[in-house]
């Protein structure tokens, strides 16, 4: 199993709930544990908020999210630059409808709390863990969460990419797929 980013959380607490489902996680820029998030908490979490959430998110999703984008996805892959086949490809007119916008505020807004729940099942991972990150991750702060996994998980193995932000499966695919390949034995 594999997850990046929010993924990652998803996967490791998928893995600590089912571990005899899951025989390796392999997480890429992984946020694990729960933290202050600016833009999550600030910016789309009050879009979970009865009523007047939807009706900003409405506002929002014509106005400021698509003049922020630019700047959110220089930030995602920072410092590496989007590649233009992503940003050719990348949905965004879908991303930024109100009703995904909403349901970004809406997990936004349940992340610290799950996070903590979830982290603090990480020990009953019992799966091989691979953790990807890249040192100059904008997002998701490796000394924040990457390099705290193996506090939870002991087994887990660590393998930092000097020179590379968050999108590691974009900036660096094949140690992406040779973690992938000694995971699977392939």
């Amino acid at each position: 199993m594999a997850g990046h980013s929010l993924g990652a959380a998803v996967a490791l607490t998928y893995a600590a709930e089912f571990p005899d489902d899951v025989e390796g996680l392999l997480l890429l820029g992984p946020i694990a544990f729960p933290e202050f998030r600016p833009i999550e908490h600030s910016y789309l979490a009050p879009r979970a908020v009865a009523v007047a959430g939807p009706a900003w998110a409405a506002s929002a999703s014509v106005t400021s999210d698509l003049a922020f984008w630019p700047a959110v996805s220089r930030l995602m892959f920072a410092p590496q630059q989007p590649p233009p086949a992503w940003d050719a490809a990348y949905p965004t007119s879908r991303v930024m409808r109100t009703e995904a916008t909403v349901s970004e505020g809406e997990d936004a807004a349940a992340l610290m709390l799950s996070a903590a729940r979830a982290a603090s099942r990480y020990d009953r991972v019992t799966a091989p863990v691979t953790v990807l990150y890249g040192d100059r991750d904008k997002v998701a702060d490796p000394s924040r969460h990457a390099v705290r996994i193996p506090s939870r998980i002991p087994h887990a193995r660590l393998h930092g990419l000097e020179g590379i932000g968050h999108m590691v499966h974009h900036a660096a695919p094949q140690a992406v797929a040779a973690a992938l390949r000694e995971m699977t034995g392939r």
